[in-house]
């Protein structure tokens, strides 16, 4: 038979071998629920909280409304010209131009030339081609003096020619204004007007002789340039439009 005091002392036991398990079971499952759960770390602002950096925009005066300015350019059949020119819009361009021929000699006659013509540009695709048309009036001088047999003569011929110079071209505009430009197109006399001291019936016969070659002379060129269809060129046309 099993004594009381023995009896006690086994249930102690399994008592205290109950509670050391519960024990260790309570502290495993707090150490699993510590590691599975997350960590917060402390949350850095945003990117789209930051205020963004507001570029001041940039204002342009520049409209394109209308520009002004001036070009000067190299060309045929009057080598040089300056041209003042209002653009309206990138659509239309009205120009005041002069240009001139430096004085040649040709067979010792002195040639020159130069006109003033104004000018209208129409831009149909608001870019660098253009359709024109430029009309003015064309002044064409020559001179020589023949000498000969004692006798010193003056020669001078003038045709004043009114004409229509219809163009094609591109004109490119850059800011802050800087514009070059080409175009060709056809010088076409509407009406000319012809001026010369002429040989006449008083002169010795010798000294006719000598005159008319150099008056024909004078009257081809001159004719040819103030008198007949030539085509024109600006080889290149610079400037400012501001």
């Amino acid at each position: 038979m099993i004594s009381c005091g023995a009896a006690q002392r086994r249930a102690w036991c399994a008592a205290l071998s109950c509670g050391c398990a519960c024990a260790v079971w309570n502290s495993a499952a707090a150490a699993q629920d510590s590691a599975l759960q997350p960590q917060w770390a402390a949350a850095s602002p945003s990117v789209a909280d930051r205020p963004a950096k507001v570029e001041p925009e940039r204002s342009s005066k520049r409209t394109d409304h209308v520009r002004l300015g001036a070009l000067v350019s190299a060309g045929f059949p009057r080598p040089l010209a300056v041209e003042g020119m209002v653009k309206i819009e990138r659509l239309v361009a009205l120009g005041v131009e002069y240009s001139t021929l430096p004085s040649a000699t040709v067979s010792d006659v002195h040639f020159g030339a130069s006109a003033i013509a104004g000018s209208a540009r129409v831009f149909p695709l608001r870019g660098p081609f253009f359709l024109g048309l430029r009309a003015g009036r064309q002044h064409v001088s020559a001179d020589a003096a023949v000498s000969g047999y004692g006798y010193t003569v003056p020669v001078t011929l003038a045709v004043d020619t009114i004409f229509l110079n219809p163009q094609v071209g591109f004109l490119w505009t850059w800011d802050p204004g800087i514009t070059i430009g080409i175009d060709a197109g056809l010088q076409i006399p509407l009406k000319s007007d012809v001026s010369s001291t002429l040989v006449n019936s008083t002169m010795p016969s010798a000294v006719q002789q000598a005159v008319s070659p150099v008056q024909r002379t004078m009257e081809n060129v001159a004719g040819a340039v103030g008198q007949t269809v030539l085509p024109t060129i600006d080889l290149v046309k610079v400037g400012m439009l501001f």
